[in-house]
């Protein structure tokens, strides 16, 4: 998918103040903006953390190179997928989706929980 990484490598997509802020649209063969926000969260917490993609694949049980074609849209990103990587980090899985979605929760809250 050589579209989706664009998303992923950080042009439009950018962690600010704890969240994922200028997430680009879907277009056509590109993976969906808000998978690109997780991943994008993904990434800087390894970084962050100061460890490498391949020490956490190395972690993980997974082969070398594994977690670039995750992060870049090879390969579909499911549940289980950051769930393990937050446990090798030592995080709370629902860390990456708070960082990712926390405009988007705030803005829904608001309208579901005003008169």
């Amino acid at each position: 998918m050589q579209g989706g990484s664009r998303a992923v490598q950080g042009s439009r997509c950018t962690v600010q103040g704890g969240r994922c802020t200028g997430c680009p649209s879907r277009l056509p063969g590109e993976m969906e903006s808000s998978t690109a926000c997780l991943i994008q969260v993904m990434r800087r917490s390894i970084a962050v953390l100061g460890l490498s993609q391949n020490e956490v694949e190395r972690r993980l049980g997974m082969s070398r190179g594994h977690l670039s074609r995750l992060f870049g849209g090879q390969i579909d990103l499911k549940f289980d997928h950051v769930v393990h990587i937050a446990n090798v980090l030592g995080v709370e899985p629902e860390e990456f989706f708070r960082l990712a979605f926390a405009s988007r929760q705030s803005e829904q809250e608001r309208r579901f929980f005003s008169p």
